[in-house]
């Protein structure tokens, strides 16, 4: 039933749980599993695009594109090590931008069977607004089965 199966990691507590289902889901379906991360430049367009803050900012955008890098790279190898224990083999993919976004196109390049993401439990309505609410943006455009595992 599934061949080919998308999981989407952040690094964030609430992906743990949906790390497991898709392992457990690829290996009893024997599928190939790939792995997505996306590595969220919002820091790099926030509050630095006017020319008052020129001074440092080629530095500054370097030194935090360099941090995303080693934080992406850092996901990834702990979800590896992951997958290697229950012997499942997973294939890396990483993009940059907004994650709702890159997601869904990575869902449009590759005929993925099913797609998995971490999903946040709010505890107040402004957590709630806070938040990128990327399940629910993905879910409204995605054709592809989604199943978004609340950690």
């Amino acid at each position: 039933m599934f061949k080919k199966i998308l999981l989407c990691i952040d690094g964030e507590e609430h992906t743990v749980k949906a790390e497991e289902y898709a392992i457990y889901l690829a290996k009893l379906a024997n599928a190939e599993l790939y792995v997505l991360h996306v590595i969220d430049q919002w820091l790099l367009s926030r509050n630095i695009s006017h020319e008052i803050f020129a001074t440092g900012r080629d530095e500054y955008i370097s030194y935090v594109k360099g941090e995303l890098s080693k934080q992406a790279e850092e996901i990834i190898s702990r979800f590896l090590k992951k997958a290697e224990e229950f012997g499942v083999e997973a294939k890396i993919r990483i993009r940059e931008g907004t994650p709702a976004k890159e997601i869904l196109a990575e869902v449009n390049s590759c005929d993925y069977d099913l797609v998995i993401l971490g999903g946040k439990s709010y505890k107040s309505k402004l957590e709630r607004l806070k938040s990128y609410r990327t399940p629910e943006k993905v879910l409204e455009k995605i054709s592809t089965p989604l199943l978004v595992i609340k950690g």
